[in-house]
């Protein structure tokens, strides 16, 4: 018998295992409609959940955000890491968006820009 203890169920393993489970039954031909429906309606189902979580005071109020998200991006080196990595001259994410954005391929970005890291 296997109990749903706290410590040894999980869901991200749960859906982790149905969604690959339906990838690979979405595979065959025969049962690739019904695969992809079940796991549209599975996406569903744990978005739903997951945004009906989050209806609560303490979520509405900011005290989530705040206590969770705050923390890593306060700081010195986080603010300015994304800063800097979205406006900087230097940035090399920066770089490849703006050479993404007209027309040219990754492949020719990286053929044409290699680095020594």
């Amino acid at each position: 018998v296997v109990t749903l203890d706290q410590q040894t169920y999980s869901n991200h393993l749960y859906l982790l295992s149905l969604a690959s489970l339906l990838v690979a039954l979405a595979h065959t031909a025969r049962h690739r409609r019904p695969a992809l429906a079940l796991l549209r309606w599975q996406l569903v189902i744990v978005y739903a959940f997951a945004a009906a979580s989050k209806v609560n005071p303490a979520f509405f109020s900011g005290a989530v955000i705040a206590q969770n998200l705050l923390p890593a991006f306060a700081g010195l080196a986080g603010m300015g890491d994304l800063i800097l990595t979205s406006t900087g001259a230097l940035s090399r994410n920066r770089a490849l968006g703006i050479a993404l954005a007209h027309g040219q391929t990754l492949a020719e970005y990286t053929a044409a820009h290699r680095s020594a890291s």
